[in-house]
């Protein structure tokens, strides 16, 4: 069984691995459309993100990384002392490591999340589904950039947030992921969807999609950090499960679905600008494809975690234990 999971496994590196190499390739050949588009409508008078705005995104980078220095040296004897005894050895060591990524995350997605809904949420294009109040269209008012003041601060954190996770994977994933290459597709893709939005003034369903995302990645970082202690209760746990699930199916795979469609049914429009944006529009559609069939799997890995909780009566996660096999 292990074996054929094993290979199962790396069958799907492989996969990603294919994948990630064609969304770069493509990236390469397409960026300098983007610029163009960004040209062509600043001809029009009309506004883009101010290059010194980007700026932002190097000093979050920079302002993570000591945030997460901070947490490590001051929660991980902690995190130790409270990490389940089934991690042992160099095992228990990347185990803390996850740990401590995780508690940032859950604090960062919870952060994003009410400061997204508090800021956006009168916005015509913020959607009802997610809060939103006065929903008129993902496109409203486009290419013009939204004037909601807020805007591109939120934007450049988040890029220099996903930048930062493409950047750690990069340099140390490879050493201690078993899945590097399924998350250096799905990192890589953020960024892109990220960068691109923002240079062809996408940036309102930009926001939706951060929106979507950053909401179930609170319940699913905080629910494995908290699953993988010594304090973990198996009730608790039944609970926590349900509504992340809940909460990843309709974020991931009902709402997200419904502004892909929308980009479909948008192809074609803007009038004179369409000509100009058609190739970053039809790559970023692509990009939003290719997340929404990751969400797919990792919805079905999703389920078959909670088949192994609801079975054993305790917290198994094959997913997150491919490396060291604890709960195959």
């Amino acid at each position: 069984m292990n074996l054929k999971y094993n290979l199962l496994q790396l069958n799907n590196e492989c996969i990603f691995k294919i994948c990630f190499i064609f969304i770069a390739f493509i990236c390469i050949i397409l960026f300098s459309s983007c610029l163009k588009f960004r040209n062509y409508v600043q001809d029009y008078s009309i506004s883009v993100f101010k290059v010194q705005e980007f700026y932002i995104t190097p000093i979050t980078i920079i302002a993570i990384h000591f945030i997460k220095l901070i947490i490590e040296s001051n929660l991980r004897n902690w995190v130790d002392e409270n990490l389940n005894i089934k991690y042992v050895g160099e095992f228990r060591q990347q185990r803390i490591n996850k740990l401590l990524k995780w508690i940032y995350d859950g604090f960062y997605y919870s952060c994003t999340s009410a400061f997204c809904f508090i800021i956006f949420r009168n916005e015509p294009w913020y959607p009802t589904g997610l809060g939103g109040t006065n929903f008129i269209g993902y496109w409203h008012n486009y290419p013009q950039l939204p004037q909601n003041e807020w805007v591109s601060i939120f934007y450049m954190v988040q890029t220099g947030s996903h930048i930062y996770a493409l950047m750690k994977l990069i340099v140390e994933g490879q050493k201690l992921e078993s899945k590097y290459w399924e998350y250096m597709l799905h990192h890589f893709l953020a960024v892109c969807l990220l960068l691109f939005s923002a240079l062809q003034n996408c940036v309102q369903i930009g926001i939706v999609i951060l929106a979507i995302h950053d909401l179930a990645d609170i319940l699913l970082s905080w629910s494995r950090a908290y699953n993988d202690t010594i304090a973990a209760n198996k009730y608790f746990v039944y609970l926590q499960y349900g509504l992340l699930k809940f909460t990843w199916v309709y974020t991931r795979l009902w709402i997200f679905p419904q502004v892909i469609y929308d980009e479909f049914l948008n192809i074609g429009q803007f009038d004179h600008f369409w000509p100009q944006m058609k190739q970053g529009y039809y790559y970023m559609v692509i990009q939003c494809v290719a997340l929404l069939v990751m969400h797919i799997y990792w919805t079905y890995q999703m389920a078959m975690v909670g088949v192994g909780i609801f079975k054993s009566g305790k917290y198994k996660n094959q997913y997150d234990n491919r490396e060291n096999k604890i709960d195959n």
